[in-house]
This record gives structure tokens, C-alpha cells and sequence, in this order.
């Protein structure tokens, strides 16, 4: 039996229910076990799960979240890979865009990749999908944007 305390082998038990069914009901339930965890890695997977459901408004929270916490560095390149994985077999979830730019652009610095990654969410998106993430998308653009001149001028 698994010890509901050990949160790495909980982070491997969402992962596997992800991967093996697509089972997010029993994805979550296991991340439900890293709640008390100082490393944001649940949180993380959480919101990628969130995002996959089509919930991009609280995965977008939970993203907030660990902005304001820190990013753990070594765990960004797995989950930006992770993402572009489930992209090649699923290009329907365009909403994992959005969450490429965010990780890009707040947990790796990479205001290039970000800047591509919210204008494809952008470009890919329906009239009337991702409202709200859209909006946001936008902001982030010209922010970005901003930090792109500013960078290119120093």
C-alpha cells in the first residue's frame, strides 16, 4: 500500500493515472496527498491537470501560486517538456499554450519562447474559448513586449 505521506511516490502515482487513462479524477485524488509538501511540484501538476480539463482560470491561480512562491528550476524543463509531449499526441488542447508562455516566461525567464507560446494560445484559440486566459494573454504580450525593447536597448 502506498504511504499517503510520500510525496514523490504520490507525484508518480498522478503521473502514471495521467499517462497510463487519462484518469485526472485519480490523478488529483493523489495530489491530494502532497497538500502539506513545501515543494510546488503538486501544484505544479495540479495545474496542468486543471488546464488539460479545460480549467484554465484555476490553473492559472495555481500557477500564480507558485510564481509567488518560487519556481523549482530543475522541474520547469520536465514539465515544459511533459506539456509539448501531451501537444504532439493532442494539438486540440491549445490551452497548454497559455501554460507553456506562463512557465516560460515567469519560471524560466525566456521571454522569447513565452512571447511564441501565448501568440500560438492566441492564434490556435476558437472565438468565444479561453475568455478570460485570452485577455490575460494579451496583457502578458505587451508586458512582455516591453521587456523584450527594454532588454534590446540596454
Amino acid at each position: 500500500m502506498l504511504d499517503p505521506k510520500n510525496h514523490t511516490a504520490n507525484l508518480l502515482l498522478a503521473i502514471w493515472f495521467f499517462v497510463e487513462s487519462r484518469n485526472i479524477d485519480a490523478a488529483v485524488a493523489s495530489l491530494s496527498n502532497c497538500r502539506d509538501a513545501s515543494d510546488p511540484t503538486w501544484r505544479l501538476s495540479l495545474a496542468f491537470l486543471r488546464a488539460y480539463q479545460g480549467n484554465l482560470t484555476e490553473a492559472i491561480r495555481l500557477y500564480r501560486k507558485v510564481h509567488k512562491r518560487g519556481f523549482v528550476p530543475s522541474i520547469i524543463f520536465e514539465i515544459e517538456e511533459f506539456m509539448c509531449w501531451v501537444l504532439d499526441s493532442e494539438p486540440d488542447k491549445i490551452q497548454l499554450f497559455f501554460c507553456l508562455g506562463y512557465i516560460n516566461w515567469k519560471g524560466k525567464g525566456d521571454l522569447s519562447q513565452a512571447k511564441g507560446d501565448f501568440e500560438t494560445f492566441l492564434a490556435m484559440r476558437k472565438e468565444g474559448d479561453f475568455q478570460d486566459a485570452a485577455r490575460l494573454a494579451n496583457a502578458y504580450l505587451i508586458e512582455i513586449a516591453a521587456n523584450l525593447r527594454k532588454y534590446a536597448s540596454a
